[in-house]
């Protein structure tokens, strides 16, 4: 049975990222939606699929998401699926 949440450190497994980008993420309200039942913070499966499915491309050049959402190029956060890559 898949779990209904992730902890950060396993969101940040599953996606190959540090714990630091999740935090900062969520300092400036960017990432997928969280709650914080006491000290502890969690990531629901379904909200992180969500984030996933809206971000999802064919290429690095590809745009993201839906066009009519796009933030100005100095607000976007970094594809998850281009983490990594050089660029040219």
């Amino acid at each position: 049975m898949q779990p209904l949440f992730l902890t950060p450190v396993e969101l940040a497994d599953r996606w190959r990222i540090s714990t630091n980008i999740l935090d900062r993420w969520r300092w400036e309200g960017h990432g997928p939606a969280f709650v914080k039942p006491g000290r502890n913070i969690l990531y629901f499966l379904e909200d992180i699929k969500r984030f996933e499915e809206e971000r999802r491309r064919k290429a690095c050049s590809a745009p993201s998401g839906n066009p009519s959402k796009r933030l100005p190029s100095w607000e976007r956060l970094p594809d998850i699926a281009c983490i990594g890559q050089k660029e040219i």
